[in-house]
């Protein structure tokens, strides 16, 4: 069985939708013949198309959130890093104040994107489906980047070497490509969370490049 499908059976069972029974028959009988479960709850009367509908949507809105909740901490990380950096080199920062004001941008897109998501849910569908732990191992690499640029003498360069691997991994991780939604206001938000991160990586790369010690 799909772990979607054994999602749905199982949110329908914690919300007392159908039993314990119903379950265990819809299971054997998906396995047999390989339908969805969807199909046999719906085929058994176990419950009706508006109230699956209702929990898959449900179900859908969560996964989303789990994974989008954690890109407020994310992005709150990064910008204190940036902003660290700037304290740590005041020659730059300028750059890195910039850097660290467009991260909280960032975040206050996320929230918005999530407030979509809380009122016009069927607008939104989960698509490349991202592991809460990349999103964890992402904090946990800014947050050791951020300890030992503040802490150790790293110069500037080793920062902007951090600062690159934040971005890409922000990048090919693939956190902006999981929400698959017709909502205008979140996808254009999306895309100016995906673009400006592009160019973030970019302008990392011509500081680097024109002064590596800046």
């Amino acid at each position: 069985m799909m772990d979607k499908d054994n999602e749905i059976g199982d949110i329908l069972l914690v919300r007392g939708i159908i039993t314990l029974a119903q379950l265990d028959d819809a299971v054997q009988i998906q396995r047999a013949g390989g339908k969805p479960i969807a199909d046999v709850l719906l085929e058994r009367g176990y419950v009706s198309r508006n109230e699956l509908n209702q929990h898959i949507s449900d179900l859908m809105k969560e996964n989303l959130l789990s994974l989008l909740q954690p890109l407020f901490a994310l992005k709150l990380v990064v910008s204190d890093f940036y902003y660290m950096c700037a304290e740590k080199f005041p020659g730059a920062a300028e750059f890195w104040i910039q850097m660290g004001n467009d991260e909280v941008r960032h975040y206050l897109y996320i929230g918005q994107i999530i407030e979509a998501l809380y009122e016009r849910p069927q607008l939104f569908a989960q698509a490349q489906p991202c592991a809460p732990q990349v999103v964890s191992r992402l904090i946990s690499s800014v947050q050791n980047a951020h300890f030992r640029v503040k802490n150790e003498h790293l110069s500037a360069a080793d920062a902007l070497g951090f600062a690159h691997d934040f971005e890409t991994g922000m990048l090919e991780s693939g956190l902006f490509d999981l929400p698959a939604t017709r909502d205008e206001e979140a996808r254009k938000l999306i895309d100016i969370l995906r673009d400006e991160t592009q160019f973030h990586r970019q302008r990392i790369i011509d500081a680097a490049t024109k002064n590596p010690e800046r």
